[in-house]
């Protein structure tokens, strides 16, 4: 009948365990990418971490300015 306890939808599991689930899974997935992709990349270029000159006197002259 129309009043009786419905069943999580035919899940064994209520759909927010499930929900709850994926989102781990995900996540575990985008770590276990990260954690693959530190390794096979190659890590030797490090240029982007080093300022340019040109910005380095630029921030000096901003400096002096202030």
């Amino acid at each position: 009948t129309m009043l009786e306890k419905r069943d999580n939808m035919g899940f064994a599991i209520p759909p927010a365990a499930i929900i709850l689930l994926v989102m781990l899974g995900a996540a575990f997935l985008v770590c276990m990418g990260f954690a693959v992709a530190r390794f096979l990349v190659d890590d030797k270029d490090d240029t982007w971490t080093r300022r340019p000159v040109a910005q380095d006197d630029y921030m000096r002259e901003v400096r002096a300015r202030n």
